[in-house]
């Protein structure tokens, strides 16, 4: 293995993702049904950001542990 690395095993992590999307549309009040289909690009790409941050965060430790709010 380049590096020295240790193989690690593939595994799919999508509940991170989703659960920080979620907080953040929330957090922008458009996660209401009325709003959903008007969202504007820049609230979706900074929630699509977060949820990616958190993720990141999530699995950069051991543990499947997200990370507490403000943190990210």
């Amino acid at each position: 293995m380049p590096g020295g690395g240790i193989p690690s095993k593939w595994v799919e992590v999508v509940d991170t993702f989703n659960a920080g999307a979620l907080l953040s549309l929330a957090s922008l009040g458009v996660l209401k049904k009325r709003v959903l289909r008007h969202i504007p690009a820049d609230d979706l790409e900074a929630a699509l950001e977060f949820g990616g941050s958190d993720e990141a965060d999530t699995v950069s430790r051991h543990g499947a542990i997200p990370p507490r709010a403000g943190a990210v």
